[in-house]
């Protein structure tokens, strides 16, 4: 949507590029990068970002004996995700795993970055690499928007922006950045400074490389106006988030306040139901009960950030979107099918929450895709 005036390298350029990076690469111990495999690399793909799914759980949200975890995500679901007819992945990945305890990188863990960009080359695909986490950072549980405030946190985290941005200079537009995930602060403005601070780190490195930034609180539509600042550069795209109406998205979900699974069910469209015996008494949704879930709620606040990225000239890109598993089957592709088809109405690229999770595009456990993936496939070339 509204694309910038990105520069898309040829391919021989770009192959160049990559092969750059596979040489700068081979000299480090804590890289496996100069193998056979990846020297035989077929061309970059063309850089598109249209459809696409989050890799959630596997450098992200969890616990150091999970990190990396096969089981998540290996070469054959990066394949799986190409057959279906995926173009870009966004690889979550969590700063402080790469991080040692005095703030210095831990060049070993780099590695896994390298293999799943490796991959992606091999398959096709267009990687965002997504700053999931920052030390300072918390979009659940316990908030913290403290990185904002704290110049030494803010160092730790650029520097790691500096190390990432060098590493991965020579890869062309099938790579972009996501300087942080879903920031939470009270003043949006601190949180744009802190991109444009990033983005300088990043630019001084790689001034074409398209980088996003998330709104404010989440992600939310509403707060995307604090990111006109940064609007200036041309190869910057404003991400946002959508699982609105919540209260239906997350029906059931305990880390946002739920504490029965017996609940009514939601549904959308609806009506909210009683919900007050199966939630924590400060849960939001419990100011909800009687409300109305419509679709033409959903048109509305699509058409409302589409209105305001036309008059910024500016790309979108709806970087997570989804229902909870425990929604019932027929709300659930309602509620797909409304969302993608505003993105597909309004030409806006999107990646899909998430590939092996609690919204998951392809079932863990026996591989087969979910209601989502085929609702889905609906979207797909």
């Amino acid at each position: 949507m509204f694309p910038k005036n990105t520069p898309f390298c040829k391919a021989a350029t770009l192959l160049a590029g990559f092969a750059a990076l596979l040489v700068s690469n081979a000299g480090c111990s804590s890289s496996p990068e100069a193998t056979p495999e990846s020297t035989d690399l077929p061309p970059p793909p063309a850089a598109s970002y249209q459809h696409g799914v989050n890799i959630s759980h596997y450098l992200s949200q969890v616990a150091e004996n999970r990190f990396a975890d096969p089981s998540r995500f290996s070469r054959e679901d990066m394949a799986w995700i190409a057959d279906r007819g995926y173009d870009h992945i966004r690889l979550p990945i969590d700063g402080p795993n790469f991080l040692n305890g005095d703030g210095s990188v831990r060049e070993e863990r780099l590695a896994e970055i390298d293999k799943v960009l490796r991959w992606a080359r091999q398959e096709g695909i267009c990687v965002i690499l997504d700053m999931h986490q920052l030390p300072g950072t918390a979009f659940a549980g316990d908030l913290d928007a403290s990185l904002f405030t704290n110049p030494e946190l803010q160092r730790v985290a650029l520097d790691l922006w500096r190390v990432l941005a060098d590493r991965f200079q020579g890869i062309g537009p099938e790579l972009r950045f996501e300087i942080l995930n879903e920031p939470v602060a009270e003043d949006a403005s601190l949180v744009t400074a802190f991109y444009a601070r990033a983005l300088e780190v990043i630019r001084a490195v790689s001034p074409d490389r398209v980088v996003l930034v998330c709104s404010n609180r989440w992600g939310r539509f509403e707060t995307v106006d604090a990111l006109s600042p940064l609007l200036d550069d041309p190869n910057v795209v404003v991400a946002v988030h959508y699982y609105d109406p919540h209260i239906f998205t997350h029906q059931g979900a305990s880390w946002v306040g739920w504490t029965r699974s017996d609940f009514p069910r939601i549904h959308f469209p609806g009506i909210v139901p009683d919900i007050s015996e199966y939630a924590r008494d400060d849960f939001y949704g419990q100011g909800q009960i009687g409300d109305k879930l419509t679709i033409a709620r959903v048109e509305e606040e699509f058409a409302t950030l589409v209105q305001w990225a036309r008059e910024k000239n500016v790309e979108l890109h709806l970087g997570e979107f989804g229902v909870y598993k425990t929604a019932d089957e027929e709300s659930m592709r309602t509620w797909y099918h409304t969302v993608l088809d505003q993105c597909r109405t309004y030409g806006i690229g999107w990646a899909v929450w998430d590939y092996k999770g609690g919204f998951a595009v392809r079932d863990y456990e026996t591989g087969q895709p979910t209601l989502v993936q085929e609702v889905i496939d609906d979207y797909l070339p």
